[in-house]
């Protein structure tokens, strides 16, 4: 696809779609800038928190993003690729974000509202990650609250029908996005990206699954980082929700979203390697809570199955 690109002559890209469109687009810029294979270019890490991220300052091609999903991938300096054995190499480049972003409730109109709320979680989870992350910022916590109010009102519309309801998705994962790539990822999304990737399932549905339970892991050492967002959605709740934790679960409840891993054809005996998998996932390396060792994350898994 690069070289079909290039003799194109190709002076922007454009990438309408959801994640993996946008990730696409990323992937393309930074090969047709740097040359080489891909995974000269893959970001490494090494436990407990060192990550090696390549330089890379030639030129890319300017993305223009019009998302029609909640995934907030336009936004992120970030993306991953999916080997054909379902490894996924991860990357990381600040100038891989849309340059231009066009958002427009009417091109995500035929998506299906299960798959435009799978993705909402995604959109979530960037939020929830950018407020305790190790590399957060006051400027970085602002836009990720205000995401969440977004997504909370949002949420509240039970069939997404109508163009303000999606709408406002697409702006609040937008916004997480941003603030996502501020802060950086954390355990939660460790985990997803080996699960989804090494199970070849969608990233939402594992998103929905594995959030409250990696979100419940970090809420005891960051819940004052996460207060905000827990004022923010208790503020229009009918009931107060005790935690983020539980407000992500009502979420599930309230519109039958993915929340076992099983439901989603994970098998037990897939637990233990992917958790010695996500013990390599850089995500671990900004994480509020110390993952020391591969037995919580199996323990993260176990009570998600």
């Amino acid at each position: 696809m690069a070289e079909k690109v290039r003799a194109f002559g190709a002076d922007s890209l454009i990438a309408i779609g959801g994640g993996s469109v946008a990730d696409t687009a990323k992937a393309l810029a930074l090969l047709l800038a740097e040359g080489g294979r891909l995974a000269d270019h893959v970001t490494t890490f090494e436990p407990p928190s060192t990550v090696r991220i390549p330089r890379r300052v030639r030129p890319q091609l300017p993305i223009i993003g019009i998302p029609t999903t909640a995934s907030g991938a336009e936004a992120t300096s970030s993306f991953g690729v999916r080997r054909e054995d379902g490894h996924k190499l991860m990357f990381w480049n600040r100038r891989v974000a849309a340059a231009t972003l066009l958002i427009d409730p009417r091109l995500s109109a035929d998506q299906p509202v299960a798959l435009l709320r799978d993705s909402a979680m995604n959109g979530i989870a960037h939020a929830l990650e950018a407020l305790y992350s190790r590399g957060r910022s006051p400027v970085s916590d602002c836009i990720a609250v205000q995401a969440i109010r977004l997504f909370d009102a949002a949420l509240d519309d039970d069939s997404l029908a109508g163009h303000d309801a999606r709408g406002a998705i697409l702006q609040a994962a937008h916004l997480a996005g941003l603030a996502l790539s501020m802060a950086r990822s954390c355990l939660h999304h460790a985990i997803c990206h080996v699960v989804a990737s090494r199970q070849r399932l969608s990233h939402g549905a594992v998103n929905s699954a594995i959030l409250p339970h990696a979100l419940a892991f970090n809420e005891a050492v960051a819940a004052d980082a996460l207060r905000p967002a827990l004022d923010a959605v208790n503020q229009r709740a009918r009931r107060p929700h005790a935690t983020l934790s539980a407000w992500v679960r009502d979420i599930q409840r309230r519109h039958a979203m993915p929340a076992r891993l099983s439901e989603l054809g994970v098998e037990a005996d897939a637990l233990a390697p992917l958790a010695r998998d996500v013990m390599t996932e850089r995500g671990l390396a900004l994480n509020p809570r110390p993952v020391v060792d591969a037995t919580e994350v199996l323990a993260i898994l176990q009570a998600a199955f």
